[in-house]
């Protein structure tokens, strides 16, 4: 699935804005719960970032962003709550990328895009970011 996704998204992120200095953008999947992971065994954004990477060679940080905190599913709030409940979920690190595309499966409210890009920026405001996802549900 991830390199289908990845290679229908080539004509958006394989133009020169994404490709700074012919630097690929780098691929950054969404941190899950560890609760979640262990429950489910694997994070589905991560995959999306590996198939994304298999289809445009670009590659994958997983370390760049870390959830510090354990939230309940957004599955139960409404948009308002789960900004509410993103807030600080996140904690990023100094990174020498350039742009960074960040991967999750389904963005709803964008409350936990949000979050993970407000992370990435505190800690480095040069950073070009965009957001890929799977699936946007209203």
């Amino acid at each position: 699935m991830g390199q289908l996704f990845g290679k229908e998204l080539i004509p958006f992120y394989g133009t020169p804005c994404f490709c700074e200095q012919g630097i690929p953008p780098v691929l950054v999947p969404v941190p899950m719960s560890s609760a979640k992971r262990r429950k489910r065994g694997y994070n589905q954004a991560e995959w999306l970032a590996a198939g994304l990477s298999a289809a445009t060679g670009w590659p994958v940080d997983v370390t760049a962003i870390a959830r510090v905190t354990e939230k309940r599913s957004q599955t139960v709030f409404n948009k308002q709550a789960r900004q509410e409940n993103m807030k600080d979920a996140f904690l990023a690190k100094r990174i020498s990328h350039h742009t960074i595309i960040l991967v999750d499966d389904v963005i709803t409210t964008g409350a936990t895009m949000e979050s993970c890009a407000r992370a990435l920026l505190d800690k480095n405001p040069e950073l070009t970011l965009a957001f890929a996802a799977l699936a946007y549900v209203e």
